[in-house]
């Protein structure tokens, strides 16, 4: 339970995009992606490779065992992050891939994003909550009748409003560095409304942009 498990792409020859299904509407499009399973069980999973001549598919089983290990959490001290839970060893990732080389109990951020350790025994592992580093503030969305969710998320979140205000509203997916990966407008007639967001296919630390003719918020999203 909990137990992070990479995959690797074994596929030869030349391919142009990869998709990992891990359950109903639960992908990535990473080529060697993570997934964390939440319960001991036997999961099927599904990778389609795809090119200019077509696509191929090929299905195995996982098999996840108990798992007796604690939670790892993830203690923060400015960019140093700690692991709360000492293990045999330890793996940390940055944006849902793998940190070459971070195998200590404490690693240090030195870029923004999305952030989580797996400690490891000798026959499994647990994997830690995500942590965001970012020098960017959030505001309190609450406040303005605004929810984004699900925060981790795998391919889409839903962006509920419930207020008063009538009128355009634009949304915008932002990376960290300021570029903009995609942009949409809507209207809102009424005071409940909602409206879902695709993210981007790369794992990673994303911001939502949120626009109305009067205010400009943001929410810090997780892409899995």
């Amino acid at each position: 339970m909990g137990a992070a498990v990479n995959f690797e792409n074994q596929s030869e020859g030349a391919v142009s995009t990869y998709l990992w299904e891990f359950g109903p509407g639960i992908t990535s499009t990473l080529e060697n992606p993570i997934f964390v399973f939440d319960a001991p069980g036997i999961y099927p999973v599904k990778l389609t490779i795809s090119n200019s001549m077509g696509s191929t598919s090929f299905i195995e089983e996982v098999e996840i065992s108990a798992n007796d290990l604690s939670k790892p959490v993830i203690v923060i001290n400015g960019s140093q992050l700690t692991s709360q839970q000492p293990g045999d060893s330890y793996q940390w990732y940055q944006n849902g891939q793998p940190v070459a080389g971070a195998n200590q109990r404490s690693f240090v951020a030195e870029d923004d994003g999305s952030y989580q350790v797996a400690i490891f025994d000798a026959s499994c592992n647990r994997i830690s909550d995500p942590v965001i580093i970012s020098a960017l503030p959030e505001p309190d969305l609450s406040r303005f009748g605004i929810f984004v969710g699900p925060i981790p998320s795998y391919d889409q979140v839903i962006v509920r409003v419930n207020n008063e205000y009538k009128g355009p509203i634009k949304f915008s997916i932002v990376d960290v560095a300021g570029r903009i990966y995609s942009s949409r407008s809507a209207g809102k007639n009424s005071a409940e409304f909602s409206e879902i967001i695709t993210l981007p296919s790369r794992a990673g630390l994303y911001i939502l942009r949120i626009e109305t003719n009067s205010l400009s918020l943001h929410k810090k999203l997780i892409k899995h």
